[in-house]
């Protein structure tokens, strides 16, 4: 079965997080390269320019790609801690990341953003 095929040679990518491989400590950042499919694919990139592009042009490149690696290694330090057994592919840690950042940034905005009820909506949205 190809589904088979394709979840075997995930599983056993050199990139994906593995507890069983938690010393080999690029895992921790190299998993969110990879996804389980063309849906979450699709999904993440589609967040990370919807909410990543706003936060890039007003803090910038760097500030903005600091805060998207460390939401990928938060997330699977977190997992590592309280769901040890749990291995991790996608970068849902670093979009999660995005997300919290655009909902503070239009908080602490709200009163001179344009949209920004429409905002907070759309973060609502998007994080359930």
């Amino acid at each position: 079965d190809p589904l088979d095929d394709n979840m075997d040679n995930l599983v056993n990518s050199t990139l994906i997080y593995r507890p069983d491989k938690r010393l080999q400590l690029w895992r921790y950042v190299s998993y969110g390269l990879l996804h389980s499919g063309w849906i979450h694919l699709v999904f993440n990139t589609l967040v990370q320019v919807l909410v990543g592009l706003p936060l890039e042009m007003v803090h910038g490149s760097f500030r903005v790609g600091c805060l998207y690696i460390a939401g990928v290694i938060a997330g699977s330090l977190g997992t590592s801690v309280f769901d040890a057994e749990v291995y991790l592919v996608g970068a849902s840690g670093g979009v999660y990341a995005l997300l919290a950042a655009h909902l503070a940034n239009v908080l602490i905005n709200y009163n001179v953003m344009q949209f920004a009820c429409l905002r907070l909506l759309a973060v609502a949205f998007i994080s359930t």
